[in-house]
């Protein structure tokens, strides 16, 4: 039953780090890509 809380609790670590990153890459490019729109309108 340890074994198996662990497994989750690190899986569930994992997990959220992994979607932390991938939101704020997705920021990243993000605001680069807005950054050169803007830049280009004006």
């Amino acid at each position: 039953m340890v074994l198996i809380g662990i497994t989750l609790g690190a899986t569930g670590l994992v997990l959220g780090v992994g979607v932390l990153f991938l939101l704020g890459l997705l920021l990243l490019v993000g605001g680069l890509m807005f950054h050169l729109l803007a830049k280009e309108t004006v």
